[in-house]
């Protein structure tokens, strides 16, 4: 069983930082007010790197542990999970995405290094007019008690991911796709940028939850591209 978690962890989690950077009262219009809101182009522009610490949790499986995720401009990221009894690597280095699991290591390809390529560098939202994406706007729906505008963004290689901003702050509150459902909550400003320290994401084939609680946020910090690398052996 802890191989099917692991297949649906590598299928679902690369999914979460894009869907923080998707898209929108024109699609395009609600991206502009996305980035203002959360801290303006500028200023996220100027962060070169970004760590993020905290602790990740399967509460069904009775698993718990940590959780690091690295990322680098201009498309560089890494994200590292340790369970106690499961280890999760994996990474994209700007041409190579690669994963490493108790059942081996090696590069990803198709769909899954799309996924990677999203999520490279630390604002991939400021990208968004270059990254071939094409960008719908949708009829608003209710997320709980909010209001909420719904973007529904479609990659060149056909990955379609809905996401759902909060039509107040223009936040990101939820993100959809075929395969998963993600909640995203509790904004704290860093250093004038907000970012989301309470993430939920629901496999929707295999009914699982992972739940990633972030602790601490570290901008700008130095950061070897040799991280980012695919590791010779493992």
């Amino acid at each position: 069983m802890k191989r099917i978690y692991l297949q649906v962890l590598l299928s679902t989690l690369f999914l979460l930082a894009f869907s923080l950077a998707a898209f929108a009262q024109t699609a395009e219009s609600i991206i502009e007010n996305y980035i203002k809101a959360i801290g303006g182009a500028e200023k996220l522009a100027a962060v070169k790197s970004m760590v993020q610490e905290g602790t990740f949790d399967m509460p069904a499986q009775g698993l718990n542990g940590s959780y690091k995720r690295q990322t680098k401009a201009p498309d560089k990221m890494r994200v590292f999970i340790d369970l106690g009894v499961v280890q999760v690597s994996q990474g994209y280095d700007g041409k190579i995405g690669w994963a490493i699991t108790p059942q081996g290591s090696g590069e990803v390809t198709g769909a899954q290094l799309e996924q990677f390529k999203m999520n490279a560098g630390v604002f991939p939202i400021l990208n968004y007019k270059t990254s071939g994406n094409k960008y719908e706007l949708l009829k608003n729906e209710k997320v709980g008690d909010v209001e909420a505008l719904v973007v529904q963004m479609t990659t060149p290689g056909g990955i379609v991911i809905k996401t759902y901003y909060d039509s107040k702050s223009y936040l990101p509150i939820k993100s959809v796709s075929p395969q998963s459902e993600v909640t995203i909550s509790d904004y704290k400003e860093v250093e004038g940028i907000k970012i989301p320290y309470k993430t939920v994401i629901k496999n929707l084939d295999q009914g699982l939850e992972f739940a990633i609680t972030v602790t601490s946020v570290k901008f700008n910090v130095e950061i070897n591209d040799s991280e980012f690398a695919k590791p010779a052996q493992q």
